[in-house]
């Protein structure tokens, strides 16, 4: 167990409806990815740096499982 703070110390409320017209959605393409976070500053070696820290963890099955079944989606590697 580490007791971490939590939270963002650079504003007092959220603002997650403006930020979903720019963060991409799972099933995106890695060239529309790389579009959305450069139209607001982050070019592809942040993006790289930003995917693989959060690509640390778990997602849902129901998430990908549409692009593993019946058959892989060629876009995957």
């Amino acid at each position: 167990y580490i007791a971490l703070k939590t939270g963002r110390r650079d504003g007092r409320r959220s603002r997650a409806e403006i930020l979903e017209q720019y963060l991409p959605d799972h099933n995106e393409s890695m060239s529309m990815v790389l579009d959305r976070f450069k139209s607001i500053g982050v070019d592809t070696k942040g993006v790289v740096a930003l995917l693989g820290a959060h690509s640390v963890g778990r997602t849902h099955c129901t998430k990908i499982v549409h692009r593993l079944y019946p058959e892989v989606d060629p876009e995957l590697n």
